[in-house]
């Protein structure tokens, strides 16, 4: 039986307005004529001997709870033929249905926090001594109050969470789209049970679409996956909506910390030793490059002493034996303005001395000069004689032509002229 506007219950709490009906009763808008506050009265039209005596215990456990996320309960009682009734804290402020009615869909940072509020509610209420599952977690049932205060509200009665794991006959409503499988028919529901509602929840609120009917998903119906949104809330949502309990995150503030915590241990499917892993073949890319690439970098060109001083020892090919001394300021084709040095390799860079060897007349510059090699061959003094270079120096690149300068320097400077190899 629906209440009239201005009846008075209990000589107390006089109705205002309708705020909401389903087939379980009503909740409406009350003033408290005592206290002379707004309240919310719920109603439950079930007065079976069973029901009333759960409702009784139950409103008891409900007027224990004081979280600033939970309307406080105040008090409860029973009239006669007519109904029981809740009264609970009136909560000011638009739910989050009228958001998305008025709005549209929400953004990530301002859904997210809210939903990190309702599951520090949920917390709260999974690990009091006699757990309570809210079991109608939605948008209508989330309300903001001008302090930007998310509530739960709509706490009906026989929700409390027995040994067996049932809750009782008067808490089996659904809500399609936001109730998990196992709270159709006789199925078992605990706290994952608010999980998967909180996360469809979330999903609603982000693409502004009602879920997938849990029971459709099980008939082979698909949830769309959240494309638009970012990784780790989207992933969060989807473990949260997973058909078997054991799949979810098994406590809200699991739930909480994944949408915040981008590689947070509750990401699916990614193993923790992933990240050592990539660090260890880092490594091994790293110093197996370091050897592979010591020799281009090394000081001497990645000449060894004992090859140093095997070519020493070489006759020169084509130009008779010279002292040490002289060999250590043989005519080198890159070295551009320093003839006075002992080693003529001194001059150049440091990636540079890998090309340019002690002993020119011994060593064909296939990397810097190869084309200018082949060219010069043919010269009667040889492939790396002054003429032979001038030759190269003008068939290829702008690299080569002020080593043929300096050649012509470096002979004019020590007294020799090319012939003088013959």
């Amino acid at each position: 039986m629906t209440l009239s506007v201005g009846q008075v219950l209990e000589n107390r709490y006089r109705v205002v307005s309708l705020l909401g009906q389903g087939g379980m009763g009503a909740v409406y808008r009350a003033w408290d004529l005592t206290l002379r506050v707004p309240v919310a009265l719920k109603e439950n039209l079930d007065l079976s001997p069973v029901s009333q005596q759960q409702f009784e215990r139950e409103a008891l456990l409900l007027a224990q709870l004081n979280h600033p996320n939970l309307p406080r309960v105040t008090n409860h009682f029973v009239v006669p033929g007519l109904g029981q009734y809740l009264v609970m804290e009136f909560i000011e402020g638009q739910d989050l249905q009228q958001w998305l009615d008025q709005r549209g869909r929400l953004t990530e940072a301002e859904a997210v926090p809210i939903v990190g509020q309702v599951a520090s509610a949920l917390a709260y209420l999974h690990s009091r001594p006699e757990p309570v599952i809210h079991r109608d977690i939605k948008p209508a049932n989330i309300k903001i109050t001008p302090d930007n205060r998310a509530v739960l509200v709509d706490f009906g009665i026989a929700k409390q969470y027995t040994p067996d794991g049932h809750t009782t006959r008067g808490a089996q409503a659904v809500t399609p789209g936001f109730s998990p499988p196992e709270q159709y028919g006789l199925g078992i529901t605990d706290a994952r049970s608010d999980i998967y509602a909180l996360g469809a929840t979330l999903y609603a609120l982000l693409t502004g679409q009602t879920p997938t009917e849990s029971v459709s998903r099980l008939a082979g119906s698909t949830l769309p996956y959240p494309a638009e949104l970012t990784p780790p809330v989207g992933r969060a949502i989807m473990r949260a909506m997973e058909m078997e309990p054991a799949n979810r995150f098994q406590a809200a503030p699991q739930f909480a910390t994944a949408l915040t915590t981008p590689l947070g241990p509750e990401k699916r499917g990614r193993s923790p030793l992933l990240w050592p892993a990539l660090a260890a073949v880092l490594l091994l890319v790293l110093v197996g490059g370091f050897f592979l690439l010591r020799p281009l970098f090394d000081g001497d060109g990645g000449q060894t002493q004992q090859e140093t001083t095997t070519a020493d020892a070489t006759p020169d090919a084509g130009h008779g034996r010279r002292g040490r001394a002289d060999r250590g300021r043989a005519h080198h084709p890159l070295l551009p303005h320093r003839p006075d040095l002992a080693d003529p390799r001194r001059c150049l860079p440091r990636g540079l001395r890998r090309v340019a060897p002690s002993h020119p007349e011994r060593a064909p510059f296939s990397v810097a000069f190869d084309s200018g090699r082949r060219r010069a061959a043919s010269t009667p003094e040889g492939p790396f004689s002054p003429a032979a270079v001038r030759i190269g120096s003008r068939a290829t690149t702008a690299l080569e032509t002020p080593v043929a300068v300096w050649h012509d320097r470096h002979e004019r400077a020590t007294g020799r002229a090319g012939s003088d190899h013959a």
